[in-house]
């Protein structure tokens, strides 16, 4: 018997092998080695978690979740190539397609109405309401231009202007805007076209990167309220949940629930998250999103935030000058705080810098974080905390600065979870 088993090992193929050698185990020691192995990969599977980062990115639909993920890719992951630019042009097509044919609608729906300044452009906007809507629809240099000469009435500038009031993507004035380099035949989407794109994100979606030595497993899950039921699934083993809310939906509704206030929204859905049981062990870092949205409809005055807040009006800041926004500045020097809060309060690459009332309505919304973010001592021995930091997710330097300032908070949070240190 022993002798025909070698000279199956010696001739024949790897599974005529496997299955000789476990001709000679005897299910008692079979168990044994399925034991140990499960044992060696447990083993193996603690020290990958010791090594790795966990970071669970959650907010409603539309807060910028995948912004950041794309930031992650072109900070630490060497940026996209020429082939994943490419694949980005027809999400930039429906972008357009999607955004022209949404504000001409509107136009029609809105209360008061508008209408086309030019009544010569109605041929146009008909086509863009039937033709363009179709699922089969190719764009042509045709659509170019009619989306153009639209773009171009300052009845559509009105109706664009009214935005609030129904479903518009953020991007749409970025791209609209851009037709005459989009339209090109060799069009390459810049890293800046591809952080405006917007897709729906459906179920989980995960990014790997390693920074300053530090391995980081970022996962994006979709916000919109159908898709929230995934997130369970995630919540095991994370280190840290950045919790992403669109500030400047402080005058828009959901686009799954139009009774519902966007802002409304997110500050009920983190008091949900901060409380749930799963995650008690968990601190949070929030990124107050759409910081550059946030300061134009601030300084335009269109919609003012004590409109949909009451409170908003009696609110004072607890200060003049921006506080510090986590302990984890205390174990820095006061120059490096003041830089920190600079970098995350102006936007230089955008034109924007904090004014008082941007101020004052920048600190509404985060304090209105921080009163849901209370720890009950008893839950646990970990101490939880909540982190804000003022972020534009289309600003890759801002998300830099940003990133940097929380690696170093994120990796205490990893050890302490781990038990190797407390703070």
């Amino acid at each position: 018997m022993l002798a025909a088993v070698m000279r199956i090992m010696a001739n024949g193929s790897v599974a005529a092998k496997k299955w000789s050698l476990s001709a000679l185990v005897t299910p008692h020691e079979r168990s044994k080695q399925i034991d140990d192995y499960l044992k060696d990969e447990g083993s193996r599977y603690k020290q990958y978690m010791k090594k790795t980062i966990r970071l669970l990115l959650v907010g409603a639909g539309e807060s910028g979740k995948s912004t950041v993920v794309k930031q992650m890719k072109i900070l630490h992951k060497g940026g996209y190539t020429e082939e994943e630019r490419r694949s980005f042009i027809q999400v930039i097509h429906n972008n357009i397609r999607e955004s022209i044919i949404t504000i001409i609608h509107a136009m029609s729906t809105l209360k008061p109405a508008e209408k086309l300044a030019n009544p010569s452009l109605q041929p146009a906007a008909d086509y863009v309401r039937t033709n363009a809507t179709s699922v089969n629809f190719d764009i042509s240099e045709d659509f170019w231009d009619i989306v153009k000469s639209l773009w171009s009435d300052d009845g559509v500038q009105k109706c664009f202007l009214r935005a609030n009031e129904y479903q518009l993507i953020d991007s749409a004035k970025y791209f609209l805007d851009k037709i005459d380099d989009v339209r090109e035949p060799n069009f390459l989407p810049t890293d800046q076209d591809i952080v405006r794109t917007r897709q729906m994100t459906r179920g989980v979606l995960e990014t790997h990167f390693v920074m300053k030595n530090i391995n980081f497993h970022m996962l994006d899950v979709g916000g919109q309220r159908d898709e929230r039921k995934k997130w369970l699934q995630c919540f095991p083993d994370v280190t840290s949940l950045i919790f992403v809310v669109a500030c400047s939906g402080y005058d828009t509704v959901l686009r799954e629930d139009t009774t519902k206030n966007r802002l409304q929204e997110s500050f009920e859905l983190y008091g949900n998250l901060w409380g749930n049981r799963f995650l008690q062990d968990t601190s949070v870092i929030i990124f107050l999103n759409k910081q550059d949205i946030l300061a134009l409809k601030v300084t335009s005055g269109r919609t003012k935030l004590e409109t949909y807040f009451s409170d908003y009006k009696e609110y004072t800041p607890t200060s003049t000058v921006a506080p510090v926004e986590s302990p984890f500045f205390c174990c820095v020097q006061e120059s490096r705080k003041a830089k920190q809060r600079r970098r995350e309060s102006a936007f230089p690459a955008l034109d924007i810098f904090e004014s008082r009332e941007l101020f004052k309505a920048k600190c509404y919304i985060r304090d209105r974080f921080l009163e849901k973010s209370v720890h009950k001592s008893n839950q646990s021995s970990f101490t939880r905390r909540c982190y804000p930091h003022y972020t534009c997710a289309i600003d890759t330097e801002n998300i830099r600065h940003v990133f940097d300032s929380t690696k170093d908070m994120v990796q205490r949070m990893h050890l302490d979870k781990l038990g190797v240190v407390r703070y």
